[in-house]
């Protein structure tokens, strides 16, 4: 057992490297002390969430970061605060309700030993300007807590030592620009909170975390461990209950447990999940799409589908199916793949539910699709048919990337990929593009499916050409929509085609987000209020489609599923009083007509 005056002279040390001035000699022989003592690195994990602890209680947070800089006679109170610390550690479990997640696969216990750590550069002493981690963009409840108090976070605000970034229901992106050079960006989520304690040293509490690092080495501490990246790293930290996980993405990581001393050298794809008292566990997988990263670190579709009603959501998962995944008229023998597509708001649903049941339904109806693709990437059937599906089936994978199944399902995904493409060549040529756009003009809703169907699969597939012939057919939609609001449909308008507008234009709206949809959003869900009646009903005396006055070859019923999902779109971000007139519309169906 050490002496008390080691246990000081440690304490000092442990202080000093959670605040990022310990040089880079010391550092490295910490770290050495660190594998070679689990009892220390328990004390450091101690240590660390007390930080924690006294951060969020605010001002008191000052006594145990100031204990190097000013009074040795606090030490012995902090380390008997730290102490308590690990004792609350090993004995409580946080408990929050999750729902169901994802499944794992088998892990890999990481070998116990600890090579050479690289060292960090010299810590940029304390000043105004000596932590260049400058906020670049805000969303929600973002603020900034020092010794002083608690302040809203400002876009350009430069933080400093001593200060935390805290995220609450919200969104912001910090940008670390040390000595002109741009090194990296950090995402953060909502309920997370980091501290800057040196140019490229980062503390992160709690929440999770997207770091696209481009030069240097970075060192984020953590409760259970430390994290160091070189230039190129792209990874996701989150500290969810009592563990930490993290997973690489892109370049090379290296994964530092306090709690036994073991290092491991992270490849992408691999997860790696720290727990108080346990050994480091591996799960290794191929790394995830590119685009995956800035989907997971703003996910904002998904995160506005956890918004919605929980009890309304069930209702709005999709058509009903049969065994083998077909849906509609394709049940009596294969006719259309957008037919198809109807199952798929279940994907969607299911990833803001946790109910893995709902995202296997909606497979099943993609993998009864795929089987009647040809070589050339169409479906035997209409060139509408096959956009309206790939519009819908893009999309829906792009809201399933954004959530924690996105690991469930990667090899599935990837291996779609190549034939989403196809279909995506073979609608791009001249002719087919033509044809498009001639159906998208009587019938205003084919322009934004169509529009989905080229954007998403860009997205999927980073393709910028692909996203651009989406922008320009999302543009002759956003033509049709008239000054009060209304998209022509036909010759008029269509109170529950206008519905299944607002659903595709609020794709864009969350995935592309611009004034400009944003705007027709707000006309377009504004004109659609004074169709529902104070009953829950849908007005549709003067729509050109599914009203009494349609043309018998026009004629259509109308959809309850995408009429109250158009309306959340619409209402969570601009109108609340439209999202309790969709739940009613789903529960009451009604129409008025005459």
């Amino acid at each position: 057992m050490t002496s008390p005056p080691d246990e000081l002279a440690f304490l000092e040390q442990a202080l000093r490297y959670l605040d990022g001035t310990l040089d880079a000699a010391t550092t490295e022989a910490f770290h050495r002390t660190l594998a070679a003592d689990p009892a220390a690195a328990r004390k450091l994990a101690a240590l660390t969430m007390q930080r924690v602890q006294l951060q969020e209680m605010g001002p008191g947070a000052a006594v145990l970061r100031a204990i190097p800089r000013r009074s040795r006679r606090w030490a012995p109170i902090a380390f008997s605060m730290a102490a308590a610390a690990a004792i609350a550690v090993t004995a409580v479990v946080l408990l929050r309700p999750r729902g169901e997640r994802p499944e794992h696969g088998p892990v890999v216990v990481a070998p116990p030993v600890a090579p050479p750590l690289p060292a960090l550069p010299p810590a940029t002493p304390p000043s105004p300007a000596g932590i260049p981690a400058r906020i670049e963009a805000v969303q929600g409840d973002v603020a900034v807590v020092a010794d002083q108090g608690r302040a809203p976070a400002k876009v350009g605000r430069l933080l400093v030592r001593d200060e935390a970034l805290t995220v609450g229901a919200g969104h912001a992106t910090v940008r670390i620009n040390d000595g002109g050079i741009d090194d990296g960006r950090l995402e953060i989520g909502a309920h997370t909170t980091i501290e800057p304690q040196s140019p490229r040293a980062i503390a992160v509490t709690r929440g999770f975390v997207h770091v696209d690092w481009k030069s240097g080495t970075l060192a984020l501490n953590t409760p259970l461990g430390e994290l160091r990246a070189s230039g190129g790293a792209r990874f996701r930290l989150e500290i969810r209950g009592d563990d930490t996980r993290v997973e690489l993405h892109r370049g090379a990581l290296r994964v530092t447990a306090f709690a036994n001393g073991h290092v491991v050298d992270l490849e992408p794809g691999t997860l790696a999940t720290l727990a108080p008292e346990k050994d480091l566990q591996l799960e290794r997988q191929e790394p995830p799409l590119a685009v995956v990263f800035d989907l997971q670190a703003n996910p904002r579709e998904l995160a506005l589908f956890r918004r919605m009603p929980a009890r309304l959501l069930p209702l709005l998962r999709g058509w009903t199916m049969d065994k083998e995944g077909f849906l509609g008229p394709n049940r009596a023998g294969f006719k259309c793949a957008g037919e198809q597509r109807h199952a798929l708001n279940g994907m969607m649903v299911g990833a803001a539910l946790g109910n893995r049941s709902y995202i296997e339904d909606a497979w099943r109806t993609i993998d009864a699709t795929i089987r009647f693709q040809a070589d050339d990437g169409s479906f035997l059937d209409s060139v509408v048919c096959d956009a309206d599906w790939l519009g819908e089936v893009s999309h829906a994978l792009t809201v399933l990337l954004q959530s924690d199944w996105e690991r469930s399902y990667r090899a599935r995904v990837k291996a779609l990929m190549p034939k989403l493409g196809r279909t995506a060549a073979y609608l791009s040529t001249p002719e087919r593009l033509e044809e498009l756009r001639t159906y998208g003009a009587g019938l205003s809703k084919g322009y934004f499916l169509q529009a989905a169907a080229f954007a998403f699969t860009g997205l999927l597939l980073g393709d910028a050409s692909l996203q651009a012939t989406g922008r320009a057919h999302l543009e002759l939609g956003l033509q049709l929509q008239r000054q009060d609001g209304a998209f022509q449909v036909h010759d008029g308008v269509d109170s529950a085609y206008q519905g299944y507008i607002l659903q595709h234009l609020g794709w864009f709206a969350q995935t592309f987000p611009e004034p400009r949809y944003e705007a027709a959003m707000r006309a377009g869900g504004a004109w659609l209020m004074t169709r529902i009646t104070a009953a829950g009903e849908l007005d549709v005396r003067d729509n050109t489609r599914t009203g009494p006055g349609c043309r018998p070859e026009n004629c259509i019923g109308v959809d309850w599923q995408r009429v109250p999902l158009g309306l959340m779109y619409y209402g969570l971000d601009h109108d609340p009083r439209a999202v309790d007139a969709a739940a009613k519309l789903r529960e009451r169906q009604r129409t008025v007509s005459r």
